[in-house]
């Protein structure tokens, strides 16, 4: 009876088993409801690269809801990552590539450079994906870059940067400026290991930002070219605005617009004249500001014949004595 029994109750575990398998096999997990983004590798390690190169990933973008992605926006957090995406479009269960580059020049130590996605996904609308790893240098540049900040017009402004190794030994073959008002001296701190650069930056006669490069080339196979970026926003006797006057085209009604002309290196300045290609328009000068100006230019022509042509304001400066203003119609 009792082994009977022990049947039984085998019996009675075989049939519960087998029902919740069934019923386990008759379940289906429910689909994701809207679209929905998702990236299976989110961060990219890139390990160890040197400073001298670019690194390039792709990601991987799925839409895992049930309705269509929409991408809105891939957007990099710094200049240095250039991301571009395949499908903006992404249907439920497709897919799209964003392939992403980072330039490692000028930097060093631990690097993370998120790149974020907007899309239409309510659950995260703002979605990120990064690159990470350490910049590693057979070549220490310190600072990684020259940064003159404002100087006027014929001003010289010196900066020195060092560059070092501790492990690996280097000469310095020849040095390369991008414009012809960077001039550079060599010191040798340390031979083979230590040179100090001396950069002397004469701001050059056209004013605003400035971007330039160094190129240091050396005899290390590891970095046998170094570039330094030079920054620097010149700025001149006056500073002006605008730099183009633009006019609608076809309005049929004349119209006014102003030119405000401040104090740069020049502190105490005059207007002379303004010239102004149409004889139809006027100028009137008044003072704004601490020591400038602003020019009312009246009754403009929405003339497709103005197109091309400049107004000129001659001042009391030097480097600056003619200022001269095109004016574009569209």
């Amino acid at each position: 009876m009792k082994f009977a029994r022990f049947v039984g109750l085998g019996l009675t575990i075989g049939l519960i088993t087998s029902n919740t398998l069934r019923a386990q096999e008759t379940v289906t997990t429910p689909a994701i409801q809207g679209p929905r983004i998702y990236c299976e590798q989110p961060l990219f390690d890139f390990g160890s690269a040197d400073s001298s190169t670019t690194i390039e990933h792709t990601f991987v973008i799925q839409n895992i809801g049930d309705t269509t992605l929409e991408i809105s926006q891939v957007r990099p957090a710094c200049g240095c990552t250039l991301a571009n995406i395949t499908e903006k479009t992404i249907p439920p269960g497709g897919r799209s590539e964003i392939t992403a580059r980072l330039s490692l020049a000028g930097r060093n130590g631990p690097q993370s450079k998120p790149i974020t996605i907007l899309s239409n996904d309510p659950q995260n609308p703002e979605y990120r994906v990064t690159m990470a790893g350490t910049v590693a240098s057979a070549i220490m540049a310190a600072p990684d870059r020259l940064m003159f900040g404002q100087i006027g017009q014929g001003q010289s402004v010196e900066l020195m940067i060092d560059l070092t190794s501790a492990a690996e030994r280097f000469t310095i073959l020849g040095i390369e400026s991008s414009i012809p008002e960077l001039a550079v001296t060599t010191e040798t701190i340390e031979e083979t290991r230590h040179y100090r650069l001396k950069a002397t930056l004469t701001g050059p006669v056209t004013p605003g930002p400035l971007s330039a490069a160094l190129l240091v080339k050396t005899d290390n196979a590891g970095r046998p070219a170094i570039t330094i970026p030079v920054i620097a926003n010149i700025v001149g006797e006056l500073i002006y605005a605008p730099a183009v006057m633009e006019i609608p085209a076809g309005s049929g009604q004349p119209i006014t617009r102003y030119i405000v002309i401040r104090p740069g290196t020049l502190t105490d300045f005059t207007l002379k004249a303004v010239n102004l290609p149409d004889p139809s328009m006027r100028a009137s000068i008044f003072p704004f500001g601490n020591q400038g100006y602003r020019i009312q230019v009246e009754n403009i022509p929405t003339s497709p014949d103005l197109n091309g042509k400049t107004i000129t304001i001659e001042t009391s400066g030097k480097a600056m004595s003619l200022i001269e203003i095109p004016i574009t119609v569209k």
